[in-house]
């Protein structure tokens, strides 16, 4: 199956510049996550088959518009002039008794839909279909969303793995000194205890984030429509977060909501409601017809061999609805209410689109503004942890110092990496948002 879709970048960069979003991250394993998702996921096949049944609907509608031709083969009973299949004359009195007939023709029917009733039926299809359109390009984003995160998600996982190894790594290390210390009558055995205690609270921590990163691999096969073999890679080549660097704080053009494919899908949601309730109230009104048949009439199926039993017909027809119970009405009705629906779901999407791209900026100058204090923290408490360690080393500073000085900064380090994964998350939220430009 081919790329159903390309998100190209929406911001105002230099046209050499105007990548997809995840082409902008220079990251090889993410562009075939997202690619993986547009193409497999079951999803967006299932837009594609929608899109598929409103193609056929508009197909539908527009044949409505043309002349019918049918073949019909009836048999009945009649009473009063018809041709004879014995020989007499054509329009010969059959007589009071009711005789057997039997027919068979050839009608075509055009409706003159002079009150634009098949018209307003067939912008309606036409309308749906391109609501579908845009309801695939909406699942391509979304997929092609949720797919990024996730896999934003595994790489900040694995490089929590990396440092809670690093860490672990630490306090084995800090724990050989001091058991030798302990051995050396330097320190008691409360603080060995306590070391092996943070060992084994890292090693739980590791443990959950192994889990973590297996459960992530499973939720990108599952986006993907396929299996989490097909994803072993990732597992077992871990790499950082990626980040991209062309998104410039301020620059967000919120003007783009409106080209949002569900914001085009409501839009032609509401247009197609609006033909269909014309459509629905011009119904009461009178349907004319032109009409006509050739065919054969007689009073066995033999007869239906001689010449003397043909006819032939041309003319109109006249339909006027006088009573239906109600239907025609009820219909109207429901078609009006559909209307306002659809422009109450227009609005709600607009407004979730505006709210949609507000959280992500937010969220992504707030991770911005919270990196900067953070890397300042982490290297002031890295260069505290290296003069504890050397003090503790030499005999001067006590092991519990040295134990909290390291488990800041790692933890501090970890923070890092979510903020750094939080801010390429908010990245993807803001295109997914301003829903890129896009091509098939």
């Amino acid at each position: 199956m081919r790329i159903l879709l390309l998100i190209l970048c929406t911001l105002p960069l230099p046209a050499s510049d105007r990548f997809a979003w995840w082409t902008g991250f220079q990251d090889p394993e993410l562009v075939r996550v997202v690619h993986a998702a547009i193409e497999k996921s079951f999803s967006v096949r299932l837009a594609q088959a929608r899109l598929a049944e409103k193609g056929a609907g508009v197909k539908s509608a527009k044949a409505e518009r043309l002349p019918s031709i049918d073949l019909r083969g009836q048999n009945g009973f009649v009473r009063g002039v018809i041709p004879s299949a014995g020989g007499g004359a054509p329009g010969a009195f059959i007589g009071p008794k009711e005789r057997g007939v039997v027919q068979n023709s050839a009608e075509a029917r055009f409706d003159l839909d002079i009150w634009q009733r098949k018209k307003l039926a067939n912008d309606a299809a036409s309308a749906e279909y391109s609501a579908a359109q845009k309801r695939a390009l909406a699942e391509a984003i979304v997929s092609a969303q949720r797919a990024g995160k996730l896999y934003i998600d595994l790489r900040g996982v694995q490089q929590r793995l990396q440092i809670g190894n690093q860490e672990l790594a630490t306090l084995r290390e800090l724990l050989d000194v001091t058991q030798a210390r302990r051995r050396a009558g330097l320190v008691n055995q409360g603080a060995e205890a306590a070391t092996q205690a943070e060992v084994a609270r890292v090693e739980a921590r590791l443990r959950a984030l192994e889990e973590e990163a297996d459960t992530l691999v499973v939720r990108i096969a599952g986006e993907t429509g396929q299996t989490s073999g097909a994803w072993k890679s990732l597992r077992s080549s871990p790499a950082s977060v990626p980040l991209h660097q062309a998104l410039v704080p301020g620059q967000i053009p919120a003007e783009r909501l409106a080209e949002r494919p569900d914001v085009e899908e409501s839009r032609q949601l509401l247009a197609a409601a609006m033909a269909l309730r014309k459509e629905a109230k011009r119904a009461r009104l009178p349907q004319l017809q032109i009409v006509g048949s050739v065919g054969r009439l007689a009073e066995s199926f033999p007869g239906l061999l001689l010449g003397s039993s043909n006819i032939f017909t041309i003319g109109n027809s006249l339909l006027m609805p006088l009573f239906d119970g109600g239907r025609l009405r009820a219909n109207f009705e429901i078609r009006s209410a559909q209307e306002q629906q659809a422009a109450i779901r227009l609005e709600e999407t607009i407004a979730r689109a505006a709210n949609e791209l507000a959280t992500a900026q937010t969220l992504f100058l707030a991770a911005i503004e919270k990196r900067q204090s953070l890397e300042r923290a982490r290297t002031a408490s890295a260069e505290e942890a290296e003069v504890a360690e050397q003090s503790f080393r030499s005999g001067l500073g006590e092991w519990s110092e040295v134990l909290e000085r390291k488990r800041r900064v790692f933890a501090q380090e970890e923070e890092l990496v979510i903020n750094r994964a939080a801010q390429s998350r908010a990245q993807i939220d803001i295109y997914a948002a301003l829903a890129g430009s896009w091509q098939e």
